[in-house]
Parts: C-alpha cells; structure tokens; sequence
C-alpha cells in the first residue's frame, strides 16, 4: 500500500491507457497470475454487429490435454520482441496471415506480424465487433481483455507506480482458452531483482530484523521498526522454515521443513512500533530439533488496522508481507 495521500489534481489526470505465469517482460519484471481474483474496476464495451471492415487478428487455437500456462519466451522469437508469450490451457495458437495459418510465434519471428500490431489490431476487432473488449484496472495498471469465438486476449501496456515512487513498464500478452463464464486475474509482480522474490510494489514498513542467536530448537531475533508505509500496528502472524538448499533451488523435497499454524502458540507476535524489541521462535512442535546445516526462516507479518481509518485516497497496495532470515547450525 503506497499509503500516501494523492493530491486531487494528480488523481484527475490519471487515465488508463493499457496478465499465465513467468516473466511478461517489463524490465527486471516477472508476473504471475491468480485466476481466482477479483477486479478492482472493470468496464465492457461491445460492438453488437461486426462492420464491413476486415478482422485483423483471425485465431484458431489447440485446446492444451494437461490445463495450465505454457510460455514462449522472447529469447525464441528472434530478437523480434522482448515480451513473453503465454498460453493458458492452450497447446497451440495460430494466426491467420494472408489466407494461411501460422502458428503465432512464427508469425512474430518473421516479422508477418509484430507486437505493436497485436496491440493494435485487437483495438481495431473491437471497434468493429469482431471481439469483446473488457478492463480491470489496479492501482492504476490498466489490463484489456480481448474475447474472439476461438480465444481469449489478454494485453498490459502500461505504468506501474511502485510505493517506493518507481515507474515500471509493464508489457504482457496472455492467450487464453474460452470458459463458460468471465474469468478475473490478479496480477503480481515480482521483481527478478530481489532475492526473495519480493513483489515489485512492496511497501516498506520501517521492519528490520538481526539474528541474535539460534540453536537446534529456536531463534532469537532482534527487530527494529521505524517509520515506514504500514496504516495501523504490525504482527508477526506465524512463520515457515525452509533448508537453505531451498533457495538455491537444488532442494527436490517437499519445500519447507516446518510451519507454524493457526493454533500455534504465542501467535501472533506484536511489533513495538518506532521501537526496537526481541523475540524468539521455538520450532520443536512444527519442525522438531534441527540437524547441522544451513537454513532461513520466513516471518510472515500483517498490518492491522481500522479500515474506517483509512482516508479514500489512500493507496493500499499489502496487508501481509514476509520477512526472510538466514541462519546456521553448527
């Protein structure tokens, strides 16, 4: 949450001019997609009967056998763009170019048809009626839905406005399967720069945390909390501990080795605001003692507070970030 008040006069010049898995290439930028969310604004405009014009963009696609995303990356496309391609339980998806069909990345790789133009032409369909053309906007990030008979076109052109005041190029191109009823995303953002994979719109909240000490059974951390963009007070709500190799991505195992629940006791932790404080996490009930080796341990924190507090032109962009801590035992 970018919780900052905007001034009236920036909020009325902001105009919405533009998401799978993967990088969907905004520079150092990976996105992901949640099919289960819901729209922050969305508004339809659909053309009853086609125009005489000319369809630009004619799909014809392969329903994929195991549903899921499959990615053409740039790096396939000849230079051409650097821009992904993302299919959602689609195997194939082709292009009608000069009376024949081409499969949409041999299309992009010999220049038949460039991404600008797929930007373009899907405009152009829906101001003719050849396709549905719908919008979600977050945060001021614009993304276009494009429904044809065959598929369904997902495109972002636009700026993310970070809350660290960054501006970032978002570009994605998404080709769905055609569902029964309307589907909504969530997009995130992760920033390929940052070691944890911490999305690229993180707030900061003023929270540090130093290792104390740490055994086989616990950790001692000291924290220090200062300033920072959260609204309310800031909880640790539980945690999850991995083994190093984890983040290193050589671990083939099951991911993390213990985890705090609901009932975990001395849940949630408080965090002294603009105050530095200890706290320790024993692990024996989730993960047992440990062995010798390299570890990290994620903290999962909340920010809490009276939603009727907030002022209408606050920008909340999290509630619930983690923390990550790296430690040994000898």
């Amino acid at each position: 949450m970018k919780k900052t008040i905007l001034p009236v006069a920036m909020i009325t010049l902001l105009l919405a001019l533009s998401g799978c898995t993967k990088d969907y290439k905004a520079e150092n930028i990976e996105a992901t997609v949640d099919i289960e969310a819901s729209p922050v604004v969305q508004a339809t405009t659909i053309q009853e009967e086609p125009t005489n014009s000319e369809q630009k963009l004619v799909f014809s696609v392969v329903v994929s056998e195991n549903p899921g995303y499959t990615v053409v990356p740039s790096e396939e496309l000849d230079g051409k763009t650097d821009v992904d391609i993302a299919y959602l339980n689609l195997a194939e998806v082709n292009i009608r170019m000069s009376g024949k069909d081409v499969s949409l990345p041999e299309a992009i790789k010999t220049g038949v048809l460039t991404v600008p133009e797929i930007f373009a032409f899907a405009q152009i369909d829906a101001q003719n009626g050849f396709c549905k053309e719908s919008f979600v906007s977050e945060h001021g990030l614009s993304h276009f839905s494009y429904v044809y008979p065959e598929c369904e076109l997902l495109l972002t052109y636009d700026v993310l406005e970070t809350p660290s005041g960054e501006q970032k190029l978002i570009e994605e191109i998404y080709i769905c399967d055609i569902t029964d009823g309307q589907r909504s995303f969530n997009y995130f953002y992760v920033d390929e720069e940052s070691e944890w994979g911490y999305f690229l719109d993180r707030e900061d909240w003023g929270l540090t945390f130093v290792l104390l000490t740490v055994t086989s059974e616990q950790i001692t951390l000291e924290y220090t909390q200062q300033g920072g963009q959260q609204i309310g007070e800031l909880f640790i709500d539980g945690y999850t501990l991995y083994p190093q190799e984890k983040k290193e991505g050589t671990d083939n195992g099951p991911g993390y080795i213990g985890r705090s629940k609901r009932d975990t006791a001395g849940f949630p932790i408080p965090i002294t605001m603009d105050a530095s404080g200890q706290i320790t996490i024993d692990w024996i009930s989730t993960a047992g003692t440990l062995e010798s080796g390299n570890y990290y341990i994620q903290l999962n924190v909340s920010d809490i507070y009276d939603e009727e507090a907030v002022h209408p032109l606050m920008e909340n962009y999290h509630d619930k970030q983690s923390y990550h801590i790296i430690f040994a035992i000898e």
